[in-house]
């Protein structure tokens, strides 16, 4: 029979959907990560046909080690950012600038509006400045890759979505902050300073993340349903 891997238990409604499926799950035991040995290992059998994703974090990140583990029959690799970032990300921008109304009638006119596009990531590849040049002319807009610094200082609306190890842990600190535009909007949708506001999917220390936690109480941000729900519980 073909299984599923399941790194984190999704919630009775969606697990019910999975079992209906008639498939094997494999679920982690653990009400935490799993450990990176669990994964690779599930991964590793012939059996999984698809794995769903749930951390983010180093024991189930989806590196090279991870993709050369993946045996041949593994057809579909879902993660917890399918279907729900992109949506959250551009109300948080919307809620932080005060202009949702404005996005909805943007939104219903279906008009755009264009916009240059800077990021940073974490390696640059040696066809980068044609692999953005591509883009740009695809989608009318300009895209280009930037250094870190130059990312703070130039961002109006700066959107975080790496996922959170070793090497991007306090990635924005006090000191990429200071760099920022007094005018600019940090959203961090990934795992102050004298920047505008802020929309925050994520904060550190989650899930224990008390009521009177500092960054609950700013006028300037504004907190994502699923944090204000650990919070609440």
């Amino acid at each position: 029979m073909s299984k599923i891997l399941i790194t984190r238990h999704v919630g009775d409604h969606a697990m019910n959907i999975l079992k209906s499926s008639g498939l094997e799950l494999i679920v982690n035991p653990e009400d935490a990560a799993p450990s990176r040995q669990w994964v690779l290992k599930h991964l590793a059998d012939p059996d999984v046909g698809a794995a769903c994703i749930m951390h983010s974090q180093p024991s189930d990140k989806v590196d090279e080690e991870f993709v050369n583990t993946c045996n041949a029959n593994l057809k579909c690799v879902s993660t917890f950012s399918v279907g729900y970032v992109a949506d959250i990300t551009v109300m948080l921008v919307l809620m932080t600038l005060r202009k949702v109304g404005y996005g909805i009638d943007l939104i219903k006119r279906g008009d755009t509006e264009p916009a240059n596009i800077i990021y940073n990531s974490s390696r640059r590849r040696d066809n980068q400045d044609q692999i953005d040049a591509d883009f740009s002319q695809k989608y009318g807009i300009q895209v280009r890759r930037v250094e870190k610094d130059q990312l703070a200082s130039q961002a109006d609306i700066l959107i975080v979505l790496c996922d959170l190890n070793p090497s991007t842990k306090d990635l924005v600190n006090k000191d990429f902050l200071a760099k920022m535009k007094p005018s600019s909007i940090l959203v961090n949708v990934a795992r102050a300073g004298q920047i505008f506001g802020a929309g925050l999917d994520v904060i550190t220390g989650e899930p224990n993340i008390k009521p009177d936690h500092p960054l609950l109480h700013l006028d300037n941000s504004m907190k994502g349903e699923p944090l204000l729900a650990e919070v609440k519980a």
